[in-house]
């Protein structure tokens, strides 16, 4: 690394432990220990910028801090750094190393992950690969950096930013848009084999129970579903009950689900299915009469 500005040199402007403006003509910069923020556009357009240090007493970087250094080509953040805007390094396109001391940021084939909700901040220039560990594209800028972009196998981003940055690399944002559908595609699969096992298992417990999905002088039963669940919809005297069954919770209703079919089939009236579904902690989702033909 090249030199720093000494302390008493640096060309920043900082009031009570925000640092809130830098010389447009800084080349190389160490924050001073005792900063604790870097206020947003803070260094915005220096385009001389090549190397920023950040110490451990700053916490948050905010929005457009760094925003369009375009000559920015490394950067270390700090062991306290808790929060970086989606923003904070939006045009920085000669950014070649990015590194984290902070536990709660991670770099990984050059990509800047915030650990806790596995979104993708921003990138290095270049060429990057997205690791499977991502959740999201954090921001519609966050991909602005680099050139190139692959992703690891078992990814799990299911959306594109809205508004996406299309002055970007258009390839990069082709190569997203063919990955979001992958893995679209590849979810929504997963999703109908559970709800299909799912529903196999609902008509088992009705069967066993005595009721069949549909219509008889005393009983209705009538089973829907939707993306994530079955819904099981009884009539019973003097009003009807709704139950959500969560797709994803099958191995907990199932054990206790029996007991309330057994109700339904004795001829319980409202209130006695009411307080059966509550006492087996079931999810109650509508309380009213009504007829789903």
């Amino acid at each position: 690394m090249l030199g720093l500005f000494k302390k008493s040199k640096i060309p920043l402007t900082i009031n009570d432990g925000v640092l809130e403006k830098c010389d447009k003509n800084a080349r190389i910069v160490k924050i001073p220990d005792g900063v604790t923020e870097i206020d947003g556009c803070a260094f915005a357009n220096c385009s001389l910028l090549e190397e920023i240090v950040i110490p451990n007493s700053v916490k948050e970087i905010s929005y457009w801090a760094f925003d369009n250094c375009v000559s920015l080509k490394s950067v270390v953040i700090g062991s306290g750094v808790e929060e970086i805007s989606d923003t904070a390094f939006f045009r920085c396109t000669s950014l070649e190393n990015i590194e984290s001391k902070s536990p709660n940021f991670i770099v990984e084939g050059g990509c800047l992950i915030e650990k806790k909700t596995k979104r993708l901040l921003t990138t290095q220039n270049g060429s990057v690969c997205v690791s499977s560990s991502v959740r999201k594209i954090s921001d519609r800028y966050s991909l602005s950096n680099c050139s190139e972009i692959t992703f690891e196998q078992g990814g799990k981003i299911t959306a594109i930013p809205v508004y996406l940055n299309m002055k970007a690399n258009e390839e990069v944002y082709k190569a997203l848009r063919a990955e979001v559908a992958k893995n679209k595609a590849k979810k929504q699969k997963k999703a109908d084999v559970a709800s299909s096992a799912v529903g196999a298992v609902l008509s088992v417990l009705l069967e066993q129970a005595g009721l069949k999905q549909g219509e008889d002088e005393k009983v209705s039963v009538i089973v829907c579903k939707d993306e994530k669940s079955h819904h099981l919809f009884v009539e019973a005297e003097p009003c009807g009950l709704e139950i959500r069954l969560l797709d994803s919770r099958a191995s907990s209703w199932k054990k206790t689900l029996p007991d309330f079919l057994e109700a339904v089939a004795s001829g319980a009236s409202f209130a006695e299915l009411l307080k059966t579904a509550k006492e087996k902690k079931l999810e109650i989702a509508g309380e009213k009469a009504r007829r789903f033909h």
